[in-house]
């Protein structure tokens, strides 16, 4: 809802207002920053860095979302899947970095921890306008966030040593990686509004039926425990 000013309060100019959210963005990172499992992104090759970006942050709500929604809303076998397919990514992605930084080619993505940014580290890096900090709540997501925050500083350091053959392929799956966490995203995001578009039965409702369903079959309601 937009803000409208009372008689008397200042309008903020356009560019007042993107400086405000900028600061409130960053106050926001540097209190991120300060959990142990906050990975820092700093987004890279403009427009597509920042989709990206942006697609991190909705696979840890949509994968966050399966989870809570599984049994009730979303069949448990459906987010069994949906969860596999999101591991299968994470191992794939990390098959890249392997490829492209081959110091980590006997690393175990699980221990992603151990070659995070320290607090310190974390803490600068989020006052930086183009960093996100997310704090990750699945393993997986984890995994792929780290994996896309390690392709990044290898993109920068691809174009800062003019390494343009290795950065051609690198962009190229970069780019393909974009498009495949995006198109999960939008696709589960989907998914869950057509989901709370659909009706459901309040506790009353559900009551009274199941009170009709035991009178057509001559069962009282203190029989059905003995």
């Amino acid at each position: 809802m937009e803000n409208i000013p009372t008689q008397g309060q200042k309008v903020e100019t356009p560019e007042e207002t993107r400086a405000r959210w900028t600061a409130e963005r960053i106050e926001r990172n540097k209190r991120l920053a300060l959990d142990p499992d906050c990975i820092i992104i700093i987004s890279v090759g403009g427009r597509v860095g920042l989709g990206l970006t942006k697609a991190l942050i909705g696979l840890d709500r949509v994968v966050n979302d399966l989870k809570r929604n599984a049994g009730f809303r979303i069949p448990i076998d459906e987010v069994v899947e949906k969860l596999k397919k999101v591991e299968r990514f994470a191992d794939g992605i990390w098959e890249d970095v392997k490829t492209f930084i081959p110091r980590l080619h006997s690393f175990q993505p699980q221990k992603w921890r151990e070659i995070n940014d320290t607090k310190e580290e974390r803490l600068i890096l989020a006052g930086r306008r183009v960093a996100r900090s997310i704090v990750p709540r699945d393993e997986s997501v984890a995994r792929i966030i780290m994996a896309i925050k390690l392709l990044n500083g290898k993109i920068l350091e691809f174009q800062a040593n003019s390494n343009f053959d290795e950065l051609s392929k690198l962009v190229e799956k970069y780019k393909a990686l974009d498009e495949g966490i995006s198109d999960f995203v939008k696709e589960e995001l989907g998914n869950m509004e057509q989901g709370a578009d659909r009706p459901v039965a309040s506790d009353a409702d559900t009551i009274k039926k199941e009170k009709a369903e035991r009178g057509k079959k001559g069962v009282k309601p203190q029989d059905e425990l003995r």
